[in-house]
């Protein structure tokens, strides 16, 4: 069985993003969520996470800050600026182009 990817949800409000949280879990993701910047680099630093998604209520210097510092932490992750209704396509095209980007284009 395939490992679950492991995604980090940031967001400001707490309901939206327990939703986004749950709605991922329940699509086979390991997913994380944090309410603030200090804890969601202590979530990024602690797990192996592919994908950042920034979510509701994050403002633009927060915003900033965080495709910033996880680029410069992991090069590789991937970072999604997404509505709830539009997460797990998002998802899929950034896991969609990382494949593509390793085995070649289909």
């Amino acid at each position: 069985m395939e490992e679950k990817r492991s995604i980090l949800v940031i967001g400001r409000e707490e309901e939206a993003v327990e939703k986004i949280t749950q709605m991922l879990s329940r699509n086979f993701y390991h997913a994380f969520s944090a309410l603030t910047n200090e804890d969601a680099l202590r979530s990024f630093m602690n797990n192996k996470i592919e994908v950042v998604i920034i979510g509701p209520g994050i403002d633009k210097e927060s915003n900033n800050y965080f495709h910033d510092t996880f680029s410069r932490l992991d090069a590789n992750v991937k970072l999604i600026n997404a509505a709830q209704s539009t997460i797990l396509e998002d998802l899929k095209n950034a896991f969609r182009e990382e494949n593509s980007f390793k085995y070649g284009s289909e």
